[in-house]
């Protein structure tokens, strides 16, 4: 598995824009709003660079929103006349507080991840710590609710030392800290229905955050955005061999992203629903945390179990891998084994 901090990965990928000949980057430019050139259509920009004195309107055949979470979509369908699209969201209120720090030169490590999960209701906190580039541990440790991770070295590293995963706070205490301990609090996940849109306007279309935020804990928003570009790719490609225009690609698109973001969004918030006190959580979603804590207790102690979780994390495979009858028997198992009596 390649690790790498955030501004590496956004580093490289904007090299790797940049260097196409038809993409035109506009540093410093701030969009304005989005307009139509008639009704039920959104393919207008109009944006204001530094130090202009007026904004610049362009007509574009796509609009694409990846304005992440601060997206102003509501306001542009509003001011257009149009319904703002729905949202569903599961709150999940965590805190997370990130880190840097140098390995010392000599720090070879036979791992370069070590992994500390929540899981509802019993285990509040975790964290996890990446070996990263330039020979430094990238560290982030996360609470649930108040459960927050202190921003000062002394309480960080107690932190730390609460997991149950050692190797978190060993390597913490080994390296030295490089910048500041950034914190930041998510209030959980959110999906924008566009799909369910029925005046959803021609030519828009949104990725990543814009569309759904999931809770950063479970690490799938950069991969689902990257399976959102890949699809828009396909759509496009399909447009483009049946020589039709891209009317309709903006609706087609928002539906085919809601079938991708089902199954993360279903595991995100079937785990995530479990912190709201008092019960009263949807049965499917109550046997889906069931199920995965089990799962979790046998990979712990077998490998191709653990392999299997690990690739419907990370979605290179779907859920269903972890319904295969081997793994069920091994479950069953274990249930069976822990009942009392």
């Amino acid at each position: 598995m390649q690790t790498c901090t955030r501004d590496e990965l956004e580093r490289r990928l904007r090299q790797r824009v940049t260097a196409l000949a038809r993409v035109r980057l506009l540093p410093g430019t701030r969009c304005e709003t989005v307009t139509g050139s008639g009704p039920g259509r959104l393919d207008r920009v109009r944006h204001r660079g530094p130090g202009a004195e007026g904004p610049t309107e362009v007509a574009a055949d796509l609009v694409v929103d990846a304005s992440g979470r601060s997206t102003s979509v509501d306001r542009w369908l509003g001011d257009a006349g149009l319904p703002v699209s729905g949202k569903a969201v599961v709150k999940a209120r965590i805190t997370y507080t990130s880190a840097s720090y140098a390995r010392p030169p000599r720090d070879h490590q036979d791992f370069d991840i070590a992994y500390q999960m929540t899981f509802a209701p019993d285990v509040p906190c975790g964290g996890v710590v990446l070996a990263v580039e330039r020979h430094r541990w990238m560290s982030s440790l996360f609470g649930f609710e108040g459960h927050v991770p202190p921003a000062d070295d002394d309480g960080y590293l107690d932190f730390a030392r609460s997991l149950g995963n050692p190797r978190l706070a060993e390597q913490i205490k080994n390296g030295t800290r490089e910048g500041e301990i950034h914190r930041y609090t998510n209030p959980g996940n959110e999906w924008r229905l566009h799909h369910k849109n029925a005046r959803w306007p021609e030519r828009l279309l949104a990725v990543g955050d814009a569309v759904c935020l999931f809770n950063p804990v479970y690490g799938q928003g950069l991969t689902v955005a990257a399976l959102e570009a890949e699809l828009l790719a396909r759509l496009l490609r399909e447009r483009r061999a049946g020589t039709r225009d891209l009317d309709g690609l903006s609706r087609a698109y928002q539906r085919a992203a809601a079938a991708l973001i089902k199954v993360p969004w279903t595991l995100a918030t079937s785990s995530d629903l479990m912190w709201a006190p008092g019960g009263g959580q949807p049965r499917s979603a109550r046997f889906a945390h069931w199920y995965n804590r089990q799962v979790l207790a046998v990979a712990a102690h077998d490998p191709d179990v653990w392999a299997r979780f690990v690739r419907v994390l990370n979605m290179m495979a779907p859920p269903s891998l972890l319904l295969r009858p081997s793994v069920i028997a091994k479950v069953a198992r274990r249930s069976l084994t822990r009942r009392p009596g």
